[in-house]
C-alpha cells in the first residue's frame, strides 16, 4: 500500500498522535527511527502499521504488520524531528502489570513525583533499565510516558522495562505492605550523603520535580532522604543524572557493579 496524500484520512488520525490527548483517547502512539522500530518489533508489543519513505529501506517486519510506503511530505507531517530516518510505526499502548515484581526478594523501583520534562523521564527509563531496575513508576503530575520525546529518550528501554501511571498516595501503602523502604532525594537538612547510607534489598528511589523537588507530601511518606553533594560551582544536578547515581549506587552495594 502507498500514501502520497498529507490530508489523507489515516495521516490525519495518525498525526493527531502526537497530542497526549489524542494518545489516551486511542490507547495509541507513534515511534520513528530505524533503531526504536526493530527495538518494538522484537518486543512484543503491538505494532498496528509501519510507515516507511518511498525510497528508504524497509526493516524486517512480521506479516501481521501492516507496511505502508508513504511520501516524504507524509513523512514530515508525522515526524517530530529535524533530520527524519524516513520510518514511523504506529503502537499500541501496553499496560504492565508493574505490581508482579513485588514479591521479588531483591527488588529496585524508580518512582517519579511530578516530573515534567520528557527528555529527563526518558533518560531516566533507561538509565533505570540500564541500572537494573525492576519497574518505573510515574505519580501524578508526570509527563506522558508515551510523549515522542520521552520514547525517543528512553532508546527502547520503555518496550523492556514495566512503566506505569498511579496515584503516590496508593502507592505508599502498596509499598510498605511489601516492606520497601522509600527513599526521597532531597536537600533538606534531614538528608543524608547518597554513598553514607545503607540500602536494603527492597528499595524505591523516588524523584521529584526538575524545578520543585518532591512535594510536601511526598516528603512526609519517606523513610529517609538523600542527596548528593556539589563540590564545584554548580546550583543543582540535573535529576536524571541525580537518579543515575543513587540508581548505580544501589547496585555498587548490592555487588552488581
Amino acid at each position: 500500500m502507498r500514501i502520497d496524500a498529507v490530508h489523507n484520512r489515516r495521516v490525519k488520525a495518525w498525526a493527531q498522535l502526537q497530542t497526549v490527548k489524542e494518545r489516551r483517547k486511542t490507547g495509541r502512539f507513534l515511534i520513528e527511527g530505524f533503531h526504536l522500530v526493530e527495538e518494538v518489533l522484537r518486543s512484543g508489543w503491538e505494532v498496528e502499521a509501519v510507515l516507511v519513505e518511498i525510497g528508504k529501506p524497509v526493516p524486517p517486519v512480521p506479516g501481521r504488520v501492516e507496511v505502508i510506503q508513504v511520501s516524504p511530505a507524509v513523512m514530515r507531517r508525522l515526524s517530530e524531528t529535524e533530520t527524519p530516518q524516513g520510518i514511523v510505526a504506529v503502537i499500541k499502548q501496553k499496560r504492565w502489570n508493574w505490581e508482579a515484581v513485588l514479591h521479588r526478594e531483591r527488588l529496585l523501583l524508580l518512582v517519579m513525583d511530578g516530573v515534567q520534562d520528557p527528555g529527563n523521564l526518558g533518560t531516566m527509563i533507561r538509565i533505570a533499565d540500564a541500572a537494573g531496575c525492576d519497574a518505573v513508576l510515574l505519580g501524578e503530575g508526570t509527563v506522558d510516558r508515551f510523549n515522542g520525546k520521552t520514547v525517543r529518550a528512553a532508546m527502547g528501554s520503555l518496550f523492556h522495562l514495566p512503566v506505569a501511571d498511579l496515584e503516590l498516595s496508593v502507592l505508599w501503602p502498596q509499598l510498605r505492605r511489601a516492606e520497601v523502604q522509600l527513599i526521597g532525594t532531597s536537600l533538606n537538612r534531614a538528608s543524608i550523603t547518597y554513598v553514607n547510607h545503607h540500602y536494603p534489598q527492597k528499595l524505591a528511589v523516588v524523584v521529584g520535580n526538575e524545578g520543585k523537588g518532591l512535594s510536601e507530601q511526598v516528603l512526609k511518606a519517606m523513610d529517609t532522604t538523600v542527596h548528593i553533594p556539589i563540590i564545584g560551582q554548580a546550583e543543582s544536578l540535573n535529576v536524571a543524572s541525580a537518579a543515575g547515581i543513587i540508581l548505580y549506587e544501589v547496585a555498587r552495594q548490592w555487588g552488581r557493579v
